[in-house]
């Protein structure tokens, strides 16, 4: 069903740790360890907190990192790359050690984002065969984390530039797919503006196609998808990044969809200004009931109830971007470009540490009981 709306070995080991001896360890008093990329001067690292700010250990990196990813079954953590990295990191959490470097296919990289799925016991991560300029292009890679991370197969993305991707309680496989054409031969170029086809796409578990969401013939059809989170219902969560020109506005960057139903949630009047057609990270807060957006460019950490879709927060954080949530509670952690991870609640934002350092995109949290 489709619906329309109106070159290698880059993070080359050793890795370097820093703080104690106690290598990777993670502090085993708490149940969460807040894990965030960033960049010092002109050095990348990984640095891993617990939930109150404290620093338990920090890992240099040779590039920058984008998303990290948690599979419990195998007590490690996926280190993504930036688009067009093309070498996932796998760290074993307790030792710290590089148990397995996952590299792309030749004329291939990654996307910077993957998903596990608990049902299918499998990896799946998104990924550009540049050497197409069609949406042969967008692929799904699929890896065996019980076979030594052994690629086992590939999906079609049904799009092009397929970025975040989320694995639903029922085993659904949600794909932001951009819409935007990029080869690393032509870096930082995007190459399909003017007629850029952007969509929110569904598979079964078997890969087949459930659902499509496609933006180009509407008047969202500069709107590129990048970041998606589902709840517990089923619903899916996305946030956009425009590509119109000019200086229009564009405040419709935000969307939720289920059953057929596409709803945009409006934005803060006094934001509108400053927001600069640019989403950042999105999550939902399940306990919470609300829905978190960063807008990087326009320093707004937004959010709103998901019952009434009314707007419950509006904090000003100067170059917001990551953003994650601990479902089993009722907070919220944020970082920016000025080096803060903030602690947000329902009634305050606090920031919990300070460095002179760039946090990158996104955070994660590690359940470490």
């Amino acid at each position: 069903m489709v619906i329309e709306v109106n070159r290698r070995e880059f993070l080359f080991i050793p890795l370097y740790f820093y703080l104690t001896k106690k290598l990777f360890a993670f502090k085993k008093d708490k149940n969460y360890n807040i894990v965030a990329p960033y960049t010092k001067g002109s050095d990348h690292h990984l640095g891993v907190f617990d939930t109150y700010g404290n620093k338990n250990f920090d890992i240099k990196l040779d590039a920058r990192a984008h998303e990290i990813l948690f599979i419990k079954d195998k007590n490690c953590i996926l280190v993504f790359p930036r688009r067009p990295g093309t070498v996932i990191l796998v760290i074993d959490i307790t030792s710290g050690a590089v148990i397995k470097k996952i590299l792309s296919p030749d004329n291939s990289h990654f996307y910077g984002h993957g998903a596990y799925s608990n049902k299918e016991r499998l990896l799946f991560v998104t990924e550009n065969k540049y050497k197409y300029s069609d949406e042969r292009s967008g692929s799904i890679a699929i890896y065996d984390p019980f076979k030594n991370f052994l690629r086992v197969g590939e999906l079609k993305s049904r799009g092009l530039g397929p970025h975040e991707i989320k694995i639903s309680r029922l085993g659904d496989i949600f794909i932001a797919n951009g819409g935007v054409l990029t080869n690393p031969d032509y870096p930082n170029i995007k190459l399909n503006l003017n007629d850029m086809s952007s969509n929110l796409t569904i598979l079964c578990r078997n890969g087949n196609l459930k659902e499509q969401i496609n933006l180009k013939k509407s008047e969202y059809s500069f709107n590129s998808i990048r970041h998606i989170d589902i709840a517990n219902n089923g619903k899916v969560f996305a946030a956009c990044q425009n590509y119109s020109p000019g200086n229009a506005k564009h405040t419709e960057l935000i969307f939720s969809y289920k059953n057929k139903k596409i709803e945009f949630y409006k934005l803060p009047k006094k934001s509108l200004k400053v927001i600069n057609k640019y989403a950042g990270s999105i999550k939902v807060n399940h306990n919470l009931r609300t829905l978190l957006v960063t807008f990087p460019k326009g320093n707004k950490l937004i959010g709103w109830e998901l019952d009434s879709k009314k707007v419950c927060l509006n904090e000003s954080l100067f170059d917001v971007c990551g953003i994650v949530s601990n479902n089993q509670s009722f907070f919220n952690f944020a970082s920016n470009g000025l080096g803060s991870l903030y602690k947000v609640t329902q009634n305050e934002t606090k920031e919990i540490y300070k460095e002179k350092v760039k946090f990158d995109n996104h955070l994660s949290l590690i359940e470490t009981n």
